[in-house]
């Protein structure tokens, strides 16, 4: 027997009449007591001595009678008028504070623990040995079933719980931990790096009706809570699901709400969620009976327009966030439409065109990316983050050498199979890959010819190109076959550069920036890269040099530190205030194949561009291409993240740069020469 409520002369009897008693309930639906529970006092067993610190004056670890009094008091108080505590209130009572907490949680847990012992009496209290010199159990569970256990211990991440409550014949009702374990529904007990604080509770049926959990985040994760609920049929299969997610840092809320049919199969879901003050909502419908979405309708906003997409038709998992069906954009003040987007696919979900129309629904562009013409006309960044490829692709045009160039790269033969079919084989030849090769075997390296993996010319079958087209937005760019081919191709080089590196032991590593800069040996780098994916980033200069052969100048910030960019609604740029990102000036130094002269002085190649432009300030020799930092936004209707990010540089006027964003080839954007001037990490310059 527990010291908890030593003998039963420590409650006063005449206080057991609940019919005179005050009642109080904890939530409406939740465990109700009469305030004469506490009598004229109790002895305080130590699981209970956080909670009742307060009231403990004098610290004997026994409240007596006029403590208990005091303490019966404060609950009246904080239960109100209507004698029931909810969760602010419970919070407010136990400590001091109306927000939920992982110490409110926990304190809440103790308090229901308490009540139910008490209520259960001195007779069913009991402690057990725990498993560890730091692990207390004690429980207080009637003949019935019905109690509560609660177990506190040590984990590796600090002072952990669990405290269970069961009804009648021990169904568990409620569970509350904070452990190292997430015990919510479907989390399966994962492990995380801190203690996390879950509370679940449990229908007569014994499954699932809430949950919820508070982590506090550590080095990967930002601070969180959860709650969800759930809701059942008469057979208890589950129809409806709710799920609320908030940062805690930054304050960012989404919230889920997914239907159900008989068997577990996914029919509706509703996404909604506030970031940065601006709202979005996707509404996914799924095939009957295969959780495969049928269609979606996405509704978000930016600053001056809503943007709305829906998503029907074939290949949608692949087009998903990239390629709608259509598109509508409304000025957010008015609600009137600006513009509509159709997107023409083939049978198999392939973009073939696309129909931009005005706000009266009048065709104001439209587009054939019906075949490989060897001419490229326009594209659209997707997903992956080959910023600085597309660049170099878009810089070359704007040149009518570096178009000679690019219109040379793709050749196509047609063959018949023995079986009277006809197939298509095309090539992408890149003008510096045996430059490359010779600076790799007698140059600026001495690896042997054998072991330089790098080809000239790279074959991409019919089938290659499908299944990249079926991939446009999500693993490639949209729009344009010449450029798709143009990054399939590209993407064979980098695994073969990945493959001479590897044969020749040269470093991959982020921290070394040793081969960063020469062409060959330019994979990905960076914590969790893929190295030999486009979709990780490279450097500029490098692929120029790969298209022409030809050595660039190039500018090299000697500042760490750069303001970040915003892109408006319309692709302009403009700084953000007191914003910040890093950069590399030692990257000046560094050994590199691909640049000739070398500047850090901007004003130096400003010059230099300015001289070189027309009447319009397009440039009329040079090609160049910057590199800047974006802040994270909605773009094409895609979350980008944000970071270094790749521009053309088509030209200069009237103290604007003008740009060519591989988001969107088909449109000049601008940034003022002055906020161009400070943000400006890299430019790569090449005049042929």
């Amino acid at each position: 027997m527990s010291d908890f409520i030593k003998s039963t002369d420590k409650i006063d009897s005449s206080f057991q009449d609940y019919g005179k008693d005050k009642i109080i309930s904890i939530d409406k639906n939740g465990e109700k007591f009469g305030i004469s529970i506490f009598g004229k006092g109790f002895v305080i067993d130590e699981v209970f001595t956080e909670i009742l610190k307060g009231y403990d004056t004098d610290g004997n670890r026994t409240l007596d009678k006029n403590e208990a009094l005091a303490f019966q008091q404060a609950i009246i108080n904080a239960a109100g008028e209507d004698g029931i505590l909810d969760k602010k209130e419970l919070n407010r009572l136990l400590t001091k504070s109306e927000n939920t907490t992982e110490l409110s949680e926990k304190n809440t847990a103790l308090f229901k623990a308490l009540i139910v012992a008490l209520k259960n009496g001195p007779q069913n209290f009991k402690t057990q040995a725990g498993y560890s010199d730091d692990e207390k159990i004690i429980s207080s569970v009637k003949d019935d079933g019905s109690g509560v256990k609660v177990q506190l211990f040590e984990t590796e991440n600090g002072a952990a719980y669990r405290i269970e409550f069961f009804s009648n014949s021990g169904k568990i009702k409620e569970l509350i931990t904070s452990t190292n374990r997430d015990f919510r529904e479907g989390e399966n007990f994962a492990k995380v790096d801190e203690n996390i604080t879950t509370h679940i509770i449990y229908n007569d049926e014994g499954k699932v009706s809430e949950q919820s959990c508070i982590y506090k985040g550590d080095k990967q994760t930002a601070p969180y809570s959860e709650f969800s609920s759930f809701e059942y049929d008469t057979h208890g299969n589950l129809t409806k699901r709710y799920d609320l997610h908030n940062n805690l840092k930054t304050k960012e809320q989404s919230n889920i709400i997914t239907y159900y049919d008989e068997n577990g199969n996914v029919i509706e879901k509703s996404v909604s969620s506030l970031t940065n003050g601006l709202r979005k909502k996707e509404v996914i419908k799924y095939n009957k009976g295969s959780n495969t979405i049928a269609n979606q309708h996405i509704q978000r906003e930016k600053a001056d327009v809503i943007i709305v997409e829906e998503y029907y038709g074939e290949n949608i998992v692949n087009r998903l966030g990239h390629l709608p069906s259509k598109m509508f954009i409304y000025d957010k003040e008015t609600g009137k439409l600006k513009s509509e987007t159709i997107n023409k696919f083939n049978n198999d979900g392939i973009l073939t065109g696309k129909v931009v129309m005005d706000k009266t629904n009048n065709t104001k562009k439209e587009y054939d990316y019906s075949s490989v013409n060897g001419i490229l006309e326009n594209s659209y960044q997707g997903e992956i983050g080959n910023c600085f490829f597309l660049s170099t692709l878009n810089t070359l045009n704007t040149n009518e050498k570096g178009q000679k160039i690019i219109n040379n790269t793709i050749t196509q033969n047609t063959y018949t199979d023995e079986k009277g079919n006809e197939h298509t084989i095309y090539k992408v030849k890149f003008e510096g890959a045996d430059k490359i090769k010779e600076d790799l075997s007698s140059g600026i390296r001495n690896f042997s010819k054998e072991k330089i993996f790098i080809q000239s010319e790279y074959t991409i079958t019919e089938e290659e190109l499908k299944q990249a087209e079926k991939e446009a937005g999500k693993n490639y760019s949209s729009g344009d076959k010449d450029v798709l081919l143009q990054e399939i191709a590209y993407s064979k080089y980098r695994k073969d550069v990945a493959s001479t590196m590897r044969t020749n032991n040269e470093s991959f590593s982020v921290s070394d920036t040793s081969n960063r800069l020469i062409a060959g040996l330019d994979v990905a780098r960076g914590w969790g890269a893929d190295t030999e994916s486009m979709a990780d980033g490279g450097m500029l200069g490098l692929t120029m040099y790969l298209y022409t052969g030809k050595k660039s100048d190039a500018y090299f910030s000697k500042s760490e530190h750069h303001p970040v960019c915003h892109v408006d609604s319309n692709g302009n740029l403009a700084t953000v205030k007191n914003s910040s990102s890093l950069w590399h000036p030692s990257l000046i130094k560094e050994e590199s194949n691909v640049f000739d002269k070398r500047y850090d002085d901007i004003n130096k190649v400003v010059k230099i561009l300015k001289k070189d432009t027309d009447k319009d300030g397009i440039f009329k020799n040079y090609m160049a291409e910057v590199s800047l930092s974006i802040t994270s936004q909605t773009i094409n209707g895609q979350d980008v993240q944000g970071g270094n990010h790749a521009f053309t540089i088509k030209g200069i006027k009237d103290n604007k740069v003008i740009l060519i964003n591989p988001w969107d080839s088909t449109k000049e954007v601008t940034i003022s020469i002055e906020d161009f001037m400070k943000s400006a990490k890299m430019i790569n310059i090449l005049k042929l």
